[in-house]
């Protein structure tokens, strides 16, 4: 298997990029639409910064206790539910809380508990 050059990943990107465009003059894609998508080919390949409109505003971990109570419960690297994040943090939007981890750099993931519509879990995961 050969390694990806910086070639590799400058090619797929104007190609990602040309694409989304191409949709929205077809009018397959709203202004919206192409915005929210090209933020995300921009996040994909750490080229953020073009897109200041969208970006979240996160608290600092080291100022933020609601951040650290959240983040002291998931240290443990077993899922948690949102409602046991909820009781056990005393906080509420979980989802915004961890999206704020994941802008100070904690490495957070998500899924559906298997066979409960509804019940999300979180778990850290090592870097």
């Amino acid at each position: 298997m050969s390694a990806i050059s910086e070639g590799d990943i400058t090619d797929t990107y104007a190609l990602l990029t040309s694409g989304n465009a191409e949709m929205l003059k077809s009018g397959k894609k709203t202004q919206e639409q192409y915005e929210i998508d090209q933020y995300e080919i921009d996040a994909i390949f750490g080229k953020n910064y073009r897109w200041e409109k969208w970006k979240m505003h996160s608290a600092k971990l080291a100022k933020s206790e609601r951040l650290q109570r959240v983040k002291r419960l998931l240290e443990d690297m077993k899922p948690h539910t949102t409602r046991e994040i909820v009781q056990a943090a005393n906080v509420c939007a979980v989802n915004s809380i961890i999206s704020e981890l994941r802008l100070n750099g904690v490495n957070v993931d998500c899924r559906a508990r298997s066979g409960e519509r509804g019940v999300y879990e979180y778990q850290m995961v090592a870097a």
